[in-house]
This record gives structure tokens, C-alpha cells and sequence, in this order.
């Protein structure tokens, strides 16, 4: 067995690197895992841009949206074995995989601690390809972001953003049974996803007013203002652009539920006058508490439809492209690295 392994890691900030670091120890409830395929996050881009979440601890170990075939096992492990397809939740145990600790999943192979605790591992359907497999933990995201809007069947949306958080969205309305799904991106790339995972109405605000298609194909309904607004139930913001989500409030119905789904860079000024006379309610979204086994659940169902987000996949050695390319928001949707 070696004695090291070749892992991507922060340095600082715009600087990754392929490090030879010790092989992973393991513990009598660890598994080590050879990764098949790791997405590339918003918040790795973030870390990417202004350096690790913990600046005491640099370089830090990237790589969370990953799965991969487990190569061993402690020897108090239970239900997992080695030769086993898995998708691992990067947040249960208080792992914070790739997000903090020392294990990430930009690597060939990662450790993953105390599987016995909680459902931290769960295993991948024979014809999932494992890339596809990868989409587990953005699409939890997604769905507990659907989840914490109160979608309902038959109701409208609006999908502000169309990358890996706002393709799930847009699946997950339209498991739930909303009736008409609109989706407003500048890039026509992802505008082309979306419509695959069942957006009803795409639009490009380069092209046309998303406001006024909205009022034309969703209805419209008189405001507290005298004025008619889009009758459009649910929009969900994505994009992390202050102006993107003040629009929003400003071109809302009375009544609307707006969820914000993006990470925003900088605290942000704004105006709650319109939030309280319309009575919107503004609903933020983290992570995945609950969501994590519907979404291995739903990509084995819907494979094919999955496998449309994903745009671009690298080696481990050209994480460095990877990078760019998945901060380029007009060009890529998920973004992966394959490690093998």
C-alpha cells in the first residue's frame, strides 16, 4: 500500500495544489473510499477566490459532492463492505468533508469517518453511473430548498438562476407537482438544461423582460399599490446578485414566497418597506437536514434527466481548469472532477 496520496488542496487564496499527503489513518469505524467523481461547488469557487474556511489550518482539503467505490473497511464497521457503489453525505457526523476538516474529496482516495453513527454513507444503484451519482448532495440541497418553500401542486415559480442549485429546483417543482415552472438565465447553455429537467418557460433577460413574460404566461393580479404584478406564487433566487433579489421583491404579487437558495459574498443593503406591505415572506435555505436519501432516491429514477447537469468533467491534474471553467457561469452548469 502506499504511503501517500495525491490530494488537491488550498494554499491560499487562487492557489491549488496537488500535494502528496500521508495516507489516510483509519479508525476501527472508518472506511476508505477510492472517489470516483467530485462536483465542483459555489462554495469551493468561494474558498477558491478568498481563501479557506479556516486560515489557521491551511492548505485545506477540498471536495464534497463526491461518490465512489469503498476499498476497506474498520474492522467494526457495519453494513458497508469493500467493493460497495456509494454516495456519501459530507455534513452527517459533523464530518464537514472538504469544508473544514482534513478530508477532502479532491483526491484518488478520501477517508470517511464513524459510518456506524448515522446514515453517512448510502449506496449507489448498480445503473447509476457514478458521476451522475455525484449530484446526490447539490440536489439535497435543491430539494430542501423546494421543501422549505412550501411548493405545493399546482402552484407557479419562478427560477431565478439556472446553475447546479437551480437545475435541482427545477426538478423538484416538477416532482411536486407545480403546474408551470419558469426558468431566467443569461445562458442559453443552461437555459437548455433546464428545459430538459422540465422547466416549462425559459427566458434570457438579455433577450426579453422576465417580468412582463412572466405577467403574460403566469397571469397577473392587482397589488397593495394599485399596480399588477406577475401572479407567479413561488420565485427562488439563486444567482447571489443583491439587485437580482431586490427586483424580485419590487416585482413580486402581494403574498409571494420568495426563497433564497444563493450564498451572498457581502452583507447587502434593503428596503423591508416592500416586504411588509406586500407581505412576502422571505425564506432562507442551508443545506440538506433531511433531504439526503430522497435525492439518491430520485437520481435512480431519473437518471438520464439527471445526467443533463452535468457539463464538463476533468482529471484531478487539470483541477486548475476545472476551476475556471466552473466559475464561468455562461459556459458550464456541474462542473466534475473524476479522480481515477
Amino acid at each position: 500500500m502506499a504511503n501517500t496520496i495525491r490530494q488537491a488542496r488550498l494554499h491560499g487564496p487562487g492557489d491549488m495544489r496537488i500535494d502528496e499527503v500521508p495516507f489516510p489513518a483509519m479508525h476501527d469505524e472508518d472506511v476508505l473510499i477510492e472517489v470516483a467523481a467530485c462536483g465542483i461547488c459555489g462554495s469551493d469557487l468561494g474558498f477558491h477566490r478568498n481563501g479557506g474556511i479556516r486560515p489557521d489550518r491551511e492548505p485545506m482539503a477540498m471536495g464534497h459532492e463526491f461518490s465512489g467505490v469503498i476499498s476497506a473497511v474498520g474492522p467494526r464497521v457495519e453494513r458497508y463492505a469493500p467493493g460497495m457503489r456509494v454516495v456519501v453525505n459530507p455534513m452527517a457526523n459533523g464530518a464537514m468533508i472538504g469544508c473544514g476538516s482534513d478530508d477532502g474529496a479532491f483526491a484518488r482516495t478520501i477517508r470517511v469517518r464513524d459510518v456506524n453513527r448515522a446514515p453517512i454513507l448510502h449506496e449507489v444503484a448498480a445503473h447509476v453511473p457514478m458521476d451522475v451519482a455525484a449530484l446526490a448532495e447539490p440536489l439535497a440541497v435543491s430539494l430542501h430548498a423546494v421543501n422549505r418553500s412550501r411548493a405545493v401542486e399546482g402552484e407557479t415559480a419562478l427560477v431565478l438562476g439556472a446553475g447546479a442549485i437551480g437545475l435541482g429546483i427545477v426538478a423538484m417543482l416538477k416532482q411536486r407537482g407545480v403546474k408551470h415552472v419558469a426558468v431566467a438565465d443569461m445562458s442559453e447553455r443552461r437555459l437548455a438544461i433546464a428545459a430538459t429537467l422540465g422547466a416549462d418557460l425559459v427566458i434570457n433577460p438579455a433577450r426579453d423582460d422576465v417580468w412582463e413574460t412572466l405577467a403574460r404566461v403566469h397571469g397577473s393580479v392587482p397589488t397593495f399599490f394599485g399596480t399588477r404584478a406577475a401572479a407567479t406564487q413561488l420565485i427562488f433566487e439563486n444567482t447571489g446578485v443583491p439587485s437580482v433579489l431586490q427586483d424580485a421583491v419590487a416585482h413580486a404579487r402581494d403574498t409571494a414566497r420568495i426563497t433564497v437558495a444563493s450564498v451572498y459574498k457581502e452583507p447587502m443593503l434593503f428596503d423591508f418597506t416592500l416586504l411588509q406591505v406586500k407581505e412576502i415572506e422571505l425564506i432562507g435555505t442551508m443545506c440538506y437536514p433531511r433531504e439526503f436519501p430522497d435525492a439518491v432516491a430520485w437520481l435512480a429514477s431519473r437518471t438520464a434527466e439527471a445526467a443533463a447537469m452535468i457539463s464538463h468533467r476533468f482529471a484531478l491534474d487539470e483541477i486548475d481548469a476545472a476551476l475556471r471553467t466552473a466559475a464561468d457561469a455562461t459556459a458550464s452548469a456541474k462542473v466534475m472532477i473524476m479522480p481515477g
